[in-house]
C-alpha cells in the first residue's frame, strides 16, 4: 500500500545567476588587469632586452682591444733638428734601382727643353745636398715636388729624388754603413708641392711634422737663377726671415 502511494517531489531551484555574474565579473577584471599590464609588459621587455644588449657589448668589448684618445703619439723621428735643406724636384726618374740609368733621359719623364743634359743637373743637386747633409748632424733633407707628369703615373718628383739620393749614398765608399743609415735616416719627402711656392712652404710645413718645430735655418739646392725668386719672393710672401 506504502510503495503505491506517490512521492511528493520538491522543486529544486538552482540560482544560476551568481555563477553567471561572477564569471562575467571575473573575465572583466581579467580584462582590465591585462590592459593595465600590457605597458608594464613592454618596458620590461625593453629592459630586459637593453640589459642583454649591453652584456654581450661589454663582452665584445672586452675581448676587443679598445683605441684610447689619451693614449700618447710616437715620438717624432727627428726631434731637435733645426736645419732644412730642401731640394726643388724637376723631373720623375722611372728607371730601376741601378746609378748607371739615372744618367739616361729615356729613363725619366723630362720636358723637350730639360733633354739632352738636364738630368745630369739634377743628379749633382742631389749630390750636393747630401753632402750638406753629412757636414751639418742637427739638418734634415727634403725632397719636394708632386706627382707633376701624368705619364709617370703615381710617382712623385720627391719619391723619384729620394729613390736617387739613396742609389748616391750606396755607392759611397768614404762612409760607412753605420753612417749611411744615419744619413738615409734624414731623407724625408714632401709629396705635394706643384711649384716652386710650395716647395718652400709645404717643405716648411713637413720638416715641423717631422721635428716638431720649424726651421732656424733653411738652405735650398737648385738652379742659380731661381735664387731671386725663393728669397725676395716666395720667402717675403710667408714672412720667413731673410737672415735664417
Amino acid at each position: 500500500m506504502s510503495n503505491n502511494k506517490r512521492k511528493t517531489i520538491l522543486p529544486l531551484h538552482i540560482d544560476t545567476t551568481s555563477f553567471t555574474s561572477q564569471t562575467q565579473n571575473n573575465g572583466y577584471i581579467w580584462r582590465r588587469l591585462n590592459k593595465r599590464q600590457v605597458p608594464i609588459f613592454i618596458l620590461l621587455t625593453i629592459l630586459f632586452s637593453s640589459l642583454l644588449l649591453n652584456v654581450i657589448q661589454h663582452s665584445y668589448k672586452s675581448s676587443v682591444p679598445i683605441f684610447n684618445s689619451y693614449d700618447s703619439l710616437p715620438p717624432l723621428p727627428l726631434i731637435e733638428k733645426y736645419h732644412a735643406i730642401i731640394v726643388a724636384g724637376h723631373a720623375i726618374y722611372t728607371g730601376p734601382d741601378n746609378l748607371q740609368e739615372t744618367k739616361l733621359d729615356s729613363n725619366w719623364i723630362l720636358e723637350p727643353f730639360q733633354q739632352g743634359g738636364q738630368i745630369h743637373v739634377f743628379i749633382e743637386h742631389i749630390q750636393k745636398s747630401i753632402d750638406l747633409l753629412k757636414q751639418d748632424d742637427n739638418a734634415v733633407l727634403i725632397f719636394s715636388g708632386g706627382e707633376t707628369r701624368p705619364k709617370a703615373g703615381p710617382r712623385s718628383e720627391a719619391f723619384s729624388y729620394w729613390q736617387i739620393a739613396q742609389l748616391l749614398l750606396e755607392n759611397d765608399d768614404t762612409i760607412s754603413s753605420e753612417l749611411k743609415e744615419t744619413i738615409s735616416s734624414r731623407m724625408v719627402t714632401e709629396e705635394f708641392a706643384k711649384d716652386s711656392h710650395e716647395n718652400l712652404l709645404f717643405s716648411i710645413c713637413r720638416f715641423s711634422e717631422m721635428t716638431g718645430n720649424y726651421p732656424k735655418k733653411i738652405t735650398i739646392v737648385g738652379f742659380e737663377f731661381k735664387r731671386k725668386r725663393f728669397q725676395d719672393i716666395h720667402r717675403y710672401s710667408i714672412g720667413y726671415p731673410l737672415e735664417q
